[in-house]
Formats: structure tokens, C-alpha cells, sequence
């Protein structure tokens, strides 16, 4: 019906009525249809070929989280977090997804503020749970690097 609608509409023998929330209008060049004395021909919608889904690649996050699922610092992360939550009574993402634990580890925020810029940390998270995931991050030095 749609591809029916969005014809009708595109030879002009209906309007879209904007105020009328979208309802759809005839038109005065549609009267000689709807009489009987003009034909019109409306092309058939063709249905979508399915296709093969490719395989998604791995985000950058989850690569991250892959790479240093060994580190104490993820293991230290993960056990807060899941501490929290069964004290809360929520499942573990609730607190934070993986992806944040793995900005953590990456990023290493020292302060309040680094803290609230990671994903998925607004303001309620911030003020809830920044103090304990920081005291986690500066118990864990980052390696000897260069990096942060």
C-alpha cells in the first residue's frame, strides 16, 4: 500500500495534508480516475533479493577488552563492578558495559572529570560510582609503556 500511496501521490492525485497530520488529500486530477474515465497503471513493488549477511568485524572495544582480559586492572574492574551490582541487585552491565571497563583500562582516568568523559558514563554514574572505579584505576600503575 505504501508503494501504491507514494505513486498516487507522486503523479499528483494525492496531496499530503501537513496540518491534518499527514493524511493523505485527493486532488482535482484524481476526480477522472475515481469516475471511471481515466485509466493509470502503477508499477509492482519488487521484493528485496535476500542477501548473504557478512561476518561484522570486531569493534575496537572489543578488540581492547580481548587483548587485555589477562591484565589485573581488568580483572580488578570487573570484580568492583560485579560487587556493586549484586549489592544493587542488577546484572553487572547495569553499572557499566564492558566496552566503559575497557575505556577504563585504556584510558586510565586519573581524575572526576576524565572519568565523565569515558561512554557511557553520565552524570548519575559519575557521581555514584567514579570515586571506587579511580580508587581501582591508581591501585593498578600502568605498565612501563610510554603510555598513560
Amino acid at each position: 500500500w505504501r508503494s501504491v500511496f507514494r505513486q498516487l501521490v507522486a503523479r499528483g492525485l494525492l496531496t499530503v495534508d501537513v496540518e491534518g497530520y499527514g493524511s493523505l488529500l485527493f486532488t482535482e486530477e484524481s476526480w477522472p480516475v475515481l469516475r471511471g474515465e481515466q485509466r493509470i497503471e502503477l508499477r509492482r513493488e519488487q521484493k528485496p533479493v535476500p542477501t548473504k549477511r557478512k561476518s561484522r568485524k570486531p569493534s575496537a572495544a572489543a578488540a581492547a577488552v580481548a587483548v587485555d582480559q589477562s591484565s589485573s586492572l581488568w580483572n580488578a574492574l570487573r570484580a568492583l563492578r560485579q560487587q556493586l551490582a549484586k549489592r544493587q541487585g542488577v546484572p553487572p552491565y547495569v553499572i557499566f558495559h564492558d566496552k566503559t571497563l575497557a575505556q577504563m583500562l585504556e584510558l586510565r582516568p586519573q581524575t572526576s572529570a576524565e572519568f565523565g568523559e569515558l561512554s557511557g558514563v553520565g552524570e548519575r554514574k559519575l557521581a555514584r560510582y567514579a570515586d571506587a572505579f579511580l580508587a581501582v584505576i591508581r591501585e593498578h600503575p600502568a605498565p612501563e609503556t610510554g603510555e598513560r
